[in-house]
């Protein structure tokens, strides 16, 4: 399903994102290979300017790189690798979120969504302008 899906947006998708919980990270391909992508240099770019809203607006800072080399280990299948690589969305990334536990309670979901999207909010704002 998510494969028709990535397939059938791809004529006007420019950014695919991957939200998860709950490393605070930025991540970028490749997870499979810790060798970069020709242009990881634009894509670290686009994690930096996530990073820098969040820490602007709350403080917390999250860690921006690939898939593999922030996990310091390799994970082959993930969706923003098959994002980027198979179906060329130029700009593919997971968010891994800030909250503490992969099942926050209740009372931090607000926070984690706001949080979050400042980070995304700039993402976007960035790659609109392209």
């Amino acid at each position: 399903m998510m494969k028709t899906l990535m397939h059938s947006v791809k004529p006007n998708c420019k950014f695919y994102l991957s939200l998860h919980s709950y490393a605070k990270a930025f991540m970028y391909p490749w997870g499979y290979t810790k060798k970069p992508p020709d242009n990881w240099r634009e894509l670290h770019k686009l994690a930096k300017i996530g990073q820098t809203a969040i820490k602007e607006k709350t403080g917390n800072i999250y860690r921006c790189g690939s898939v593999a080399n922030v996990n310091r280990q390799v994970a082959a299948g993930g969706s923003p690798d098959y994002a980027f690589g198979t179906v060329k969305i130029p700009y593919a990334m997971v968010m891994e979120l800030t909250g503490g536990s992969f099942h926050p309670s209740s009372n931090e979901i607000l926070r984690i969504v706001q949080e979050s999207w400042f980070g995304i909010r700039a993402m976007c704002c960035y790659i609109a302008d392209l």
